[in-house]
C-alpha cells in the first residue's frame, strides 16, 4: 500500500512538473512572440527627432495626444510652394531578410509626398516608401512598409542590399504644396517570415450546392476551375484555404452572366476563426471582375455575398489568385486588366506601347490638354480622358481597328486633328482652345464621314469618359501619368459633370448614356451589350468611375464643349495632387 502511495505521488509530483513546463513554455513562447513586434518609439518624447527644413519651407515639431497617448504633431508651410521638411530619428537595427515598419498617421491638407526613408550608418545611402500626392485624413491610420516595399533612393553604394541602418526618417515633400499637418503615433518594427508559396492548388469551401450530390468541399483545378452553383440564397461564401500564409495582391473571379453576386466582401484570415474585411464591393455585374487587394495576407481567404441579382443565388466559373504586383498601384492593375481584354478596349501604354501626344491650350494658360495619336483628350492635367469608340453594323471598333494619321489645321496652326479610318467610314477629331487665359474653353469636334451608299443607321459614336491620363504611366518625374480617379460622374443627354470640376456640354443630345464603377463593368462594353446602366455614379462608389454617351444618327459634326474656368482651375489641380496611381 504504501509503494502505491509513493508511486501515486510520484506520479502526481510528475504531472505537476509537466504541466508547470507547459505553462513556462507557453509564458515564454508569448513572450517570443511579443518580442517580434518592437516599439521603436511611442513619441512620448518629440525632442529624439530632429527637425530638417529646405529654404523657404516653415516646420514645427510639437507634442500632442492621440487615442494611444502621446503623439508627436509636425506642422509646415511651403511658403514657396515647393521644398520639404523631415524628422530624423537616430536607430541602430540589423535588418533580417523580412520585416515590417507601422506607423500611426492623420493630416490635414494637400496632397504632398509622404517619405518614409530608411538610412544606412554612413548618412550616405538611402532607400525609402515615397507614397506622391499622399492624400491625408482626419482619420488615424495605421501606413505599413515592408522589406519589399523599400527602393533605393540615392548613394554611392548604387543600390546594394541594405543590412544595418543608422537613422529612420520622415519627410512631406511639396507637391501640391501649401500648409497643413501631419501628427504620428508609435511607430513598431517587426520581423516577419519569409513569405511562403503554395505549392498546389488551394481547397474551396463553398456554403452550400445546388447539386446535393456534390461535395462542399474540393480542390480548385490548376487551370482555376470551380464550377460551383450555390442554391438561390443571397446570403453565400466561398473560402480558399492555401495551405501556408501567403501574399497575394487581387482576385479575377468568373462570375456567370446571370447569377452573380451585386456586393459581396472579400475577407482574410490566418486561423480561420478572426476575419479581417479587406474589400467591399458594390454594384458588381456578372463576367469577369477583378478585384484589387493591396498588400494583402492569410492562408484563408473568404469571399462573402450579401446581395444576388434577382435573388438567384451565384455562379462561380473560375478564379485566379493574382500575385501582390496586381495590388501595388492601379496602373499595374490596369496593365493586368488591359492583356486579358480585347486589344483596343484600353489604352495602349497598358500594352507596353509608347503613345505620341500633344498639347492644345491658350498662350500664357497654365491650363494645357492633351491629345494623343489615337483620338484620346485628356482635358486638364492630371484629369479623365474622353475616349472615341465606333459601332460600325453591331460591331464596337476601337484605335486598335483603324488606321489613323494626324494633322493640323491649314498645315500648321495649332488645332490637331486625328482622323480614324475604318473601311468607308471616317471619324475626325478636332481639338481647340480659346479664351482668356485662366478662364478658357476647349472644344472637340467629331466629325462622322460615310459614302453616301452606307446605311448610316448602323453608324454609331461612343464617347467614353474614363479613369486614364494620356500621360503614360512611366512619364513620373513630377507627376504619375497612367491610372487617374473620377469620384463623382453625372451624365445626361446634353452632357454632364466630372467630380463638380469639369462640365460637358453637347451641341447635339445623345440618344444614349450611361455611367458604371470598376466593379460594374467597364463602360464601352457594357453599352455595347446594352446592359442597364446607371446616369449617375456617386462618390461612394466609384474608385474608377466611367461614362460614355452615344451618338447615333447621320453622320455629321458632334461637337463637344469643356468649359474651364479659373476656379474649376485650382480646384482641379489640387484633386491632380490627390491622385494615387
Amino acid at each position: 500500500m504504501m509503494l502505491c502511495r509513493r508511486s501515486t505521488s510520484l506520479e502526481l509530483l510528475q504531472r505537476r512538473c509537466i504541466q508547470c513546463a507547459v505553462a513556462l513554455a507557453g509564458i515564454l513562447v508569448t513572450a517570443v512572440a511579443a518580442a517580434q513586434t518592437t516599439v521603436l518609439d511611442d513619441f512620448s518624447d518629440v525632442q529624439r527627432w530632429e527637425l530638417i527644413r529646405s529654404d523657404g519651407v516653415q516646420a514645427e515639431v510639437t507634442p500632442a495626444v492621440s487615442p494611444r497617448g502621446k503623439c508627436l504633431r509636425l506642422d509646415y508651410d511651403f511658403t514657396r510652394g515647393a521644398g520639404f521638411c523631415a524628422l530624423r530619428l537616430p536607430m541602430q537595427l540589423d535588418l533580417p531578410a523580412n520585416y515590417r515598419f507601422t506607423v500611426g498617421v492623420r493630416g490635414d491638407g494637400l496632397a504632398n509626398n509622404l517619405e518614409f526613408k530608411l538610412v544606412d550608418p554612413t548618412g550616405d545611402n538611402v532607400w525609402w516608401v515615397n507614397r506622391r500626392a499622399f492624400e491625408p485624413t482626419g482619420d488615424w491610420q495605421v501606413l505599413r512598409q515592408r522589406a519589399r516595399h523599400f527602393v533605393f533612393a540615392w548613394g554611392p553604394s548604387g543600390g546594394a542590399p541594405l543590412k544595418r541602418i543608422g537613422s529612420i526618417e520622415f519627410a512631406v515633400a511639396a507637391n501640391a504644396g501649401g500648409k497643413g499637418t501631419f501628427w504620428f503615433d508609435e511607430l513598431t518594427f517587426e520581423e516577419l517570415p519569409e513569405p511562403q508559396v503554395p505549392t498546389q492548388p488551394p481547397t474551396i469551401e463553398v456554403s452550400s450546392n445546388l447539386d446535393a450530390s456534390d461535395a462542399n468541399t474540393w480542390r480548385v483545378k490548376s487551370d482555376g476551375h470551380v464550377g460551383w452553383r450555390s442554391v438561390a440564397d443571397n446570403a453565400q461564401s466561398f473560402t480558399l484555404d492555401f495551405g501556408v500564409v501567403r501574399e497575394l495582391g487581387g482576385l479575377k473571379l468568373q462570375w456567370a452572366d446571370d447569377r452573380y453576386p451585386t456586393s459581396y466582401e472579400v475577407q482574410l484570415s490566418n486561423d480561420k476563426q478572426v476575419w479581417d474585411t479587406v474589400a467591399a464591393v458594390l454594384g458588381a455585374t456578372g463576367g469577369t471582375r477583378y478585384v484589387q487587394l493591396p498588400d494583402a495576407e492569410g492562408r484563408f481567404l473568404r469571399v462573402v455575398t450579401d446581395a444576388t441579382n434577382q435573388s438567384s443565388g451565384v455562379t462561380l466559373e473560375a478564379l485566379e489568385v493574382l500575385d501582390v504586383s496586381f495590388g501595388s498601384s492601379g496602373n499595374a492593375m490596369y496593365t493586368r486588366i488591359a492583356q486579358d481584354a480585347p486589344r483596343g478596349h484600353y489604352p495602349r501604354y497598358f500594352l507596353r506601347e509608347q503613345p505620341e501626344w500633344t498639347i492644345v491650350g491658350v498662350a500664357q494658360d497654365a491650363r494645357e490638354a492633351l491629345v494623343d495619336t489615337d483620338g484620346a483628350v485628356e482635358f486638364d492635367e492630371c484629369s479623365a480622358r474622353l475616349e472615341p469608340f465606333l459601332l460600325i453594323d453591331g460591331k464596337l471598333v476601337t484605335w486598335a481597328d483603324v488606321e489613323t494619321r494626324q494633322s493640323l489645321e491649314c498645315g500648321y496652326l495649332p488645332i490637331p486633328t486625328v482622323t480614324w479610318q475604318a473601311g468607308d467610314v471616317a471619324l475626325d477629331i478636332t481639338a481647340v482652345a480659346h479664351g482668356k487665359p485662366g478662364d478658357t474653353r476647349l472644344r472637340l469636334r467629331y466629325r462622322l464621314r460615310a459614302k453616301e451608299d452606307r446605311e448610316v443607321r448602323n453608324v454609331s459614336l461612343l464617347l467614353a469618359v474614363r479613369p486614364f491620363q494620356v500621360l503614360p504611366p512611366w512619364q513620373d518625374l513630377n507627376l504619375i501619368g497612367g491610372v487617374t480617379r473620377v469620384k463623382n460622374l453625372e451624365l445626361d443627354a446634353r452632357g454632364g459633370r466630372i467630380d463638380d470640376t469639369w462640365s460637358l456640354q453637347l451641341d447635339t443630345p445623345a440618344s444614349a448614356y450611361g455611367a458604371t464603377t470598376h466593379a460594374g463593368g467597364e463602360c464601352v462594353r457594357c453599352h455595347h451589350t446594352r446592359r442597364r446602366r446607371d446616369r449617375r455614379v456617386p462618390r461612394e462608389r466609384c474608385p474608377a468611375g466611367e461614362g460614355v454617351c452615344h451618338q447615333r444618327g447621320r453622320p455629321g459634326e458632334r461637337v463637344l464643349a469643356f468649359r474651364l474656368s479659373a476656379d474649376n482651375r485650382r480646384a482641379a489641380r489640387r484633386r491632380c495632387r490627390r491622385m494615387p496611381a
